[in-house]
């Protein structure tokens, strides 16, 4: 699963927008990519006063060796199992069910 922060260009999908910034923030292209379009989930929250609304489809790296390419926004990522991920975003309740709907989802479709 991917979650990318960005803005919508004008004329942009939510999901070419996603495609946009994961290519732009870590290097990774739409064709490396296979999309479950079929799970998706959005969380609306505040940050610093002001809402905000994120989106989260499921997906698969086509290539597991892709490399990534962080942008200079950025100094690290993580591959995490999902306990550990649930364990890396304990304080955000609302994305442990995404992730643990997201689980359930391989589980019973792929």
């Amino acid at each position: 699963m991917f979650q990318i922060i960005g803005h919508v260009d004008p004329g942009e999908s939510e999901l070419q927008t996603a495609f946009r910034e994961t290519e732009e923030e870590a290097g990774l292209k739409q064709e490396d990519f296979i999309m479950y379009q079929n799970f998706q989930r959005t969380l609306n929250y505040e940050v610093q006063g002001k809402p905000k609304r994120v989106v989260y489809w499921l997906s698969e790296l086509k290539n597991p060796n892709t490399p990534i390419k962080l942008s200079d926004e950025h100094i690290d990522f993580k591959w995490l199992n999902l306990a550990l991920a649930l364990n890396y975003v304990e304080k955000y309740k609302d994305f442990q069910q995404v992730l643990n709907e997201a689980e359930s989802f391989i589980k019973s479709n792929l």
